[in-house]
């Protein structure tokens, strides 16, 4: 999961996702690291950088697609949430996109940083 290491939003989603995944099944990585280089996925899509991205088996999913995902890789109840994807994706990436566009304004920025407190450092691709 590639996320935007300046944003507080962005470094609290990946600590909940710590927190609630199921095992290791994700490994995180700041935009801002110097090992980041989405050309490198073989994504033939655009990639939106206002967004999170989930690499996983050579896609690229980002947006309103890559939060479900990642809700179906968390304990429950939070797979239940998986039930959104009944709403049609250009209105779920509509709301996400206002909330990425705003995400500095709403919550705040920080130092650049990889979250790699001891236990977890492992997860953090660098």
């Amino acid at each position: 999961m590639l996320y935007d290491g300046n944003c507080e939003l962005c470094c609290s989603i990946v600590e909940f996702i710590i927190n609630r995944s199921r095992g290791s099944l994700l490994a995180f990585s700041a935009m801002q690291a110097e090992s980041f280089d989405i050309k490198k996925s073989g994504s033939p899509e655009p990639v939106v950088y206002q967004t999170i991205l989930l690499l996983e088996g050579g896609n690229v999913l980002q947006q309103s697609d890559a939060v479900i995902r990642l809700l179906e890789k968390m304990h429950r109840p939070w797979p239940l949430l998986e039930a959104a994807r009944m709403v049609p994706r250009v209105v779920r990436d509509l709301a996400y996109r206002f909330v990425a566009k705003n995400r500095y304004r709403l919550f705040g920025r920080r130092e650049p940083c990889l979250l790699c407190v001891a236990d977890e450092g492992r997860r953090f691709v660098r």
